[in-house]
């Protein structure tokens, strides 16, 4: 409360981020605040800062070789933002998987990791799946990400490490969870499957901002809508009737 409401100097944990980070209290709350609880920043600025060295290395090595396999860069993010993961490298490789520039389906990533994973049970590894990708990578592991970059800005590291940072591993989140395309986003967090999601934006355009705007496209375009799959159709017909 003391920090959301300017009382914050009494707190000599929270003046020291700024003063690590360089910044003032209007560009904390402006930048920061409004994503993360106070005590999440200091955990990952202090586990940030441990790690950095091996963070950029492995961000040149990235961008000077943009071929080779990030998943070397998953896993020293996922070091940062995990106090003390399990299961590291089974859940940093399906993290990897389901940041692919080309979208993977729940069964793509099951089945590659259970090659790679031969004495690890199937429920866990399909279970583990499906909670990343429903939850965990979009709302979480980008967040928590890009608050690194953030970090990163404030020290002024190198704009080409922190390009690449978004274009091996950022941008590929960006666009395969619609975080940037709000009309795609509602779709996906309505439950609409993910094959139909271009074809049904295909048909009634992305000009809505509302399940109102919504509901009228779609009754307009129904009949246009044939070839979805069943679970897209049920979930449409359930919105409009």
């Amino acid at each position: 409360m003391d920090i959301n409401f300017g009382d914050y100097r009494k707190h000599p944990e929270f003046v020291d981020v700024l003063q690590k980070l360089g910044i003032s209290y209007d560009e904390y709350k402006a930048q920061i605040a409004r994503k993360h609880r106070f005590s999440t920043v200091a955990f990952l600025l202090n586990r940030y800062t441990q790690s950095k060295a091996k963070l950029l290395d492995i961000l040149y090595r990235q961008m000077r070789d943009p071929n080779q396999s990030k998943l070397e860069l998953v896993r020293v993010l996922y070091e940062i933002l995990e106090d003390k993961p399990r299961d590291f490298k089974l859940n940093t490789f399906i993290i990897n998987r389901l940041t692919y520039k080309y979208r993977q389906s729940v069964r793509e990533v099951v089945d590659a990791t259970a090659e790679y994973y031969k004495n690890t049970g199937i429920s866990k590894i399909i279970n583990t799946t499906i909670r990343y990708k429903s939850s965990y990578i979009e709302f979480d592991f980008y967040n928590k990400v890009d608050l690194i970059r953030y970090f990163m800005r404030c020290e002024n590291v190198n704009d080409s490490l922190i390009n690449t940072l978004h274009e091996r591993l950022l941008k590929n989140i960006e666009i395969l969870y619609y975080l940037t395309t709000p009309s795609k986003k509602m779709l996906k967090d309505m439950g609409i499957y993910e094959g139909d999601i271009d074809q049904i934006i295909a048909i009634i355009g992305d000009d809505f901002t509302s399940i109102a705007e919504l509901q009228q496209l779609l009754t307009e375009h129904l009949d246009k809508l044939g070839k979805i799959s069943i679970v897209s159709r049920y979930i449409i017909n359930r919105l409009l009737n």
